[in-house]
């Protein structure tokens, strides 16, 4: 693992330390997927947030994109399957899935629905 350079894209990765612990998720399996470990020393620890970020320098990064099947809408990290979920509120929806496209040349964001109508 390499720490990323001023103007370059990278994964943010927070310590896990006394002071600031990863509790973990209900399941081991998963929260064991979210830490890296011995990535600058050995024993140390992070914790994979997920999130592609820009350093600026000065210790100043920016937000550039959400990896997985999530993406940010007005601030917020909204996941595929709660449009999915939304839609299948509707009675006349059959069949719902959705597909999210990020364009990183037109840093555009489309999200794709597919749905099959009742007949």
């Amino acid at each position: 693992m390499l720490k990323v350079k001023t103007g370059e894209v990278g994964l943010l990765l927070t310590k896990v330390t006394k002071r600031s612990p990863f509790d973990g998720y209900t399941d081991d399996k998963e929260s064991d997927k979210k830490l890296f470990k011995s990535v600058l020393k050995d024993g140390d620890c992070f914790f994979n947030t997920g999130d592609l970020v820009y350093y600026q320098g000065f210790r100043h990064i920016a937000f550039v994109d959400r990896l997985g099947d999530t993406f940010r809408w007005k601030g917020e990290n909204v996941a595929t399957t709660q449009v999915e979920g939304q839609l299948n509120d509707f009675k006349h929806l059959n069949s719902i899935n959705t597909l999210l496209l990020c364009c990183q040349i037109m840093r555009s964001l489309y999200l794709y629905v597919f749905v099959r109508s009742k007949k």
